[in-house]
């Protein structure tokens, strides 16, 4: 009789669990969809705040300067093709879709390091274009807090193993760097 209570003793707790997490699964998958939490070493962040002060800092940036910079509308083929597709990776892969336009980014970084006669060769090379044209060409330096910023955010994304967001940050995330891919088209189109 005495095995009969110690095997109910150690089975009620892993019962009473799995029956609590039946009973209330619901909820329990509404909070996970909802918590974006990660740990990267000792700092603890949240993507999507992050993605959301990117996306302010970019916002702010084109009306910054008051000179009358008009967003394209509508946007051009290309660009809309490029948002197309990186929101259509986001469905499948938030995660993809972040290391997509970070790609599409570094890109535009290189047309501009070669616009500029910028030589930067290495693994921080965008980076280096990136002071260069704060140091010898004015750009605003929201711009390149913004760049750091986002680089960040691209590399948790990329890194970190047990990574997990929602579409519309990684949506936000894109919106984020095609308004600052557009800032730097428009220092390919006019130079300083």
């Amino acid at each position: 009789m005495e095995h009969v209570v110690e095997i109910i003793k150690a089975i009620a707790w892993p019962v009473t669990l799995v029956w609590l997490a039946y009973f209330l699964r619901g909820d329990l998958q509404a909070m996970l969809k909802r918590i974006s939490t990660l740990k990267y070493g000792e700092a603890e962040a949240t993507f999507e705040k992050d993605v959301s002060k990117a996306h302010a800092i970019a916002k702010a940036l084109g009306k910054k300067d008051g000179s009358a910079r008009s967003r394209k509308s509508p946007e051009t083929a290309a660009e809309l093709g490029t948002k197309d597709q990186l929101y259509r990776i986001a469905q499948i892969s938030p995660r993809a879709s972040i290391v997509e336009a970070w790609r599409y980014f570094e890109e535009t970084i290189k047309r501009v390091a070669q616009r500029y006669g910028i030589e930067a060769k290495g693994l921080a090379s965008e980076k280096l274009v990136i002071q260069r044209l704060m140091d010898d060409y004015e750009t605003d330096e929201d711009f390149a807090k913004l760049y750091l910023l986002l680089r960040e955010l691209r590399n948790r994304a990329a890194h970190t193993q047990d990574f997990a967001l929602n579409r519309e940050s990684a949506e936000e995330y894109v919106d984020t760097i095609l308004e600052l891919n557009e800032e730097l088209e428009r220092l390919i189109q006019n130079p300083v």
